[in-house]
């Protein structure tokens, strides 16, 4: 039996709905990007880990551990300083992006053992360069210094905050105070990536050099109206402000569940809390992270240590092993870290 042609009708549907396919597919991949790029997606975003150069390689493995123990599924990109860190991140199976460094690759490791020597001070401000070349490329930026615990994943929590908070869900970026709010902490943010951010990130390399750090910039560029910013006294739970500056608004996340290593919690400073207390309130999710800083370099390691946070160690061949358990606690750690501890 012959088929009946098809009438003039259905053939004019069928070439507007191929005309229209390509339209189709373009919403369709516009939706998908917005669903990955918006930091109120389950997708994680770029997770961007400074480590400064080879002289903090141990925290940047310890961080590797730190992340396996919490079975996160997604790698951090480093931004390293020098290519031995560069190799050491391939190693670690994460991807780096090389940052030249006026120190070269083979600077004395005597130099970085504080956070005053002007050299260290000015590889911190390359962590600006490393957000605003992310930002440039559409992705959200969580970035995490490598000397900062995760008691949980920040980006779930943060999604969560995001979601749940009109409050933060208003911010273009969201960064961990200082202890009682005095500062911004430029070791932990998340920034979301439009217009507004890249211009401001591109304030904060054009100005550089207006402070020591990428702390004293942030600070000025995001807070200080003599560079664009403003500091908006205007009270959140316990947060008592916000800034603003070059169109963008941030908001700063609360201390009690992201303290700095000079934050007060029950009485005590953080970090003067036992072994055990810190477990437990890390375990409950009192804390999302806890900073190590406010402290010398070289007793980080010993704090991390005497305090249940050091998950990494090595092998006979020196290859890394991330144990399931903190390393012990021994009194070369706890002489180290003295009154810091």
């Amino acid at each position: 039996m012959a088929l009946r042609p098809r009438s003039k009708r259905y053939a004019r549907s069928t070439t507007t709905l191929r005309a229209l396919l390509p339209l189709f597919l373009l919403l369709l991949l516009l939706v998908r990007l917005t669903t990955l790029f918006r930091p109120t997606s389950p997708k994680a975003p770029i997770i961007v880990v400074t480590a400064s150069n080879w002289m903090y390689r141990h925290f940047l493995q310890n961080f590797k551990c730190n992340l396996d123990t919490l079975n996160i599924s997604y790698a951090p990109i480093v931004y390293s300083l020098d290519v031995r860190t560069h190799n050491l991140s391939h190693h670690l199976g994460w991807a780096s992006v090389l940052l030249s460094s006026q120190l070269g690759d083979e600077a004395h490791p005597g130099q970085f053992n504080r956070s005053g020597p002007r050299s260290f001070n000015q590889i911190t401000k390359n962590k600006l360069r490393a957000v605003l070349s992310a930002l440039l490329s559409g992705l959200d930026v969580l970035l995490s210094d490598a000397d900062i615990f995760w008691c949980t994943d920040p980006v779930h929590h943060l999604r969560t905050l995001l979601s749940a908070s009109r409050y933060y869900a208003q911010a273009d970026v969201l960064i961990q105070p200082e202890a009682n709010y005095r500062t911004l902490n430029s070791g932990f943010y998340l920034v979301r990536s439009n217009q507004r951010t890249i211009d401001l990130f591109r304030a904060l390399v054009q100005n550089i050099n207006i402070g020591n750090h990428d702390q004293d910039v942030v600070n000025k560029v995001f807070c200080d109206p003599q560079y664009g910013g403003n500091k908006i006294i205007q009270s959140h739970g316990e947060v008592p402000y916000h800034c603003e500056s070059h169109g963008a608004l941030i908001r700063l996340l609360p201390a009690t569940s992201f303290p700095s290593g000079a934050q007060q919690y029950a009485g005590l400073n953080v970090f003067h809390h036992s072994r055990e207390r810190l477990s437990d309130m890390c375990r409950r999710r009192q804390f999302v992270v806890l900073h190590n800083n406010f402290i010398k370099a070289n007793k980080k390691k010993a704090r991390f240590v005497v305090k249940g946070m050091w998950f990494s160690s090595f092998d006979t061949d020196d290859q890394l092993v991330c144990l399931t358990q903190p390393a012990p606690a021994d009194h070369h750690s706890a002489r180290t870290c003295g009154a810091y501890c």
